[in-house]
């Protein structure tokens, strides 16, 4: 605080790893000389983070400043004075503005520039993971609906974040911001009802002239869009009616469960719009066939980026029914989990059974909670799958 003068400290307060504190004899050592309990809302432990956080606060707002933290420190009690920073998704943020706190709105899902800006990753300077068109980042909206005009007066901003543990060169942070931050500046001072998003790809091109008259790099793929179609061989499950036991996260629904079997192979990033994804709970979907037929094989693909938490699936069951609603087991399969050492990528998964006959298939894929190896440990880990196919 000596060295910076801004008027806001950020002191963090993400990932913190709450499961191994449940087994941190210090940890709860210092949750019993506190008195903390868990209630219907928060562990003991988000109490204890609560604590730090706010002991933290207090050293800063004796000095004159006020903390930012990112939106976990919203689980427990947090300073009044604490502006919040939405990371994972908007929805910390409505409930900050609702509880009175300054935001900015800063989602990975419009605003992390460490993602890729085309599908065509084999093209692309290596990032973290993700999928992050411009298109996108112009379309989000950072005063949710949601909140009342004078909550949204609580959205004091928007940030992007590059995170560089992919990135070794500056040259490769400019070709990661640019165009990019043109469509952040417009989204924080645009009025939405103005953007005209073809009006802003025009204004790049003049952007794009300066890039180069001042050697940027930057990428180019609003001013030269490619489409990317894999497709997979027609078999028995594409474009047949398919339902979920239950539905895939909010943010990674997409168009839901005909993206399963509509022919087109999943590709690139996880948020690519081709994927769905699951945490905590199997996919489950059961596939009607129409009529009945005999079939023998089952074929899956996950997409594994385990620095995203998304791990390959752990088992994979079939059943079969005649009628819909009384399934048989027909095969069962294991899947050894991913280490460090393997790749990442797009994989198959296939089983095969004895030949059988029915009318309805149901494909049960689970996944596995994060190894010890892995920051995230102790928390289910995310299986993100496409394009289930039957023969």
């Amino acid at each position: 605080m000596d060295v910076f003068p801004s008027p806001y400290i950020h002191i963090g307060g993400d990932e913190c790893p709450k499961v191994r504190w449940e087994k941190c004899p210090k940890c709860q050592a210092k949750i019993k000389e506190l008195g903390i309990k868990k209630d219907d809302k928060f562990t003991a432990e988000d109490y204890l983070q609560s604590y730090v956080m706010n002991r933290m606060a207090k050293v800063v707002e004796a000095r004159g400043r006020r903390v930012i933290g990112w939106d976990e420190i919203l689980e427990g009690n947090v300073s009044e004075t604490a502006i919040i920073m939405s990371w994972r998704g908007t929805e910390g943020g409505i409930e900050a503005a609702r509880k009175g706190h300054d935001v900015i709105m800063a989602p990975s899902s419009h605003l992390y520039f460490d993602y890729y800006q085309s599908e065509d990753i084999a093209s692309e300077p290596m990032c973290i993971g993700g999928y992050l068109p411009v298109e996108r980042v112009y379309e989000f909206q950072p005063l949710p609906e949601e909140l009342t005009p004078d909550q949204q007066k609580h959205i004091i901003g928007v940030q992007a974040n590059i995170w560089t543990e992919y990135i070794a060169h500056f040259w490769h942070v400019q070709y990661m911001a640019l165009p990019r931050m043109e469509a952040l500046t417009e989204i924080q001072w645009n009025n939405p009802r103005e953007r005209d998003f073809d009006a802003f790809v025009e204004r790049c091109r003049h952007m794009a002239q300066l890039y180069e008259l001042y050697h940027y790099t930057y990428a180019d793929h609003i001013f030269n869009p490619q489409v990317w179609a894999d497709t997979v061989e027609a078999n028995l499950a594409t474009h047949k009616p398919i339902t979920l036991r239950q539905q895939p996260a909010e943010k990674y629904t997409y168009e839901g469960a005909s993206l399963l079997n509509d022919g087109n192979l999943g590709r690139g990033a996880y948020n690519s719009g081709r994927w769905l994804g699951f945490c905590g709970y199997p996919l489950d979907a059961i596939i009607d066939l129409e009529q009945p037929a005999e079939m023998k094989h089952v074929r899956f693909h996950a997409l594994v980026n385990k620095g995203a938490w998304i791990y390959n699936p752990s088992q994979v069951k079939v059943l079969v029914s005649d009628d819909g609603e009384t399934f048989r087991e027909v095969a069962q399969k294991d899947i050894p989990i991913s280490t460090w050492e393997d790749r990442d990528g797009i994989f198959a998964y296939e089983v095969d059974f004895e030949p059988v006959t029915a009318k309805f298939v149901e494909v049960v894929i689970s996944g596995y909670d994060l190894p010890e190896d892995h920051s995230g440990f102790g928390n289910p880990a995310w299986i993100f799958v496409d394009e289930i196919e039957v023969r």
